[in-house]
């Protein structure tokens, strides 16, 4: 596990059931330009939130196709937060990760 020191200096939230993180950190997790939206910062993600929201989508995933939730431990790595815009959830994925098929 990865320590730091210093006023500033935060780790990288685990989410849980798995390998994931919450990445709210890192200044370049969205490429400058990319269309999906902007990231959003530390201090304003809830990560009870968004851990109670992958636990229930694992749990729903496992329920539905244990095959996909499987893979979905093993493969991924970490989520980043987008700063919400209007009442609907969306997500994205850059066009240089990997596809399931």
């Amino acid at each position: 596990m990865l320590a730091g020191r210093g006023p500033d200096w935060s780790p990288v939230r685990p989410l849980p059931r798995g390998t994931a993180r919450l990445d709210d950190l890192d200044p370049y997790r969205v490429p400058a330009g990319a269309a999906v939206g902007t990231a959003a910062g530390h201090g304003d993600t809830d990560h009870a939130v968004w851990a109670a929201r992958w636990r229930g989508a694992q749990e729903l995933l496992e329920r539905t196709d244990p095959g996909r939730a499987a893979e979905v431990t093993r493969s991924v790595r970490a989520v980043v937060p987008l700063v919400p815009r209007g009442p609907r959830h969306r997500g994205a994925t850059l066009s240089a990760a990997p596809e399931p098929y």
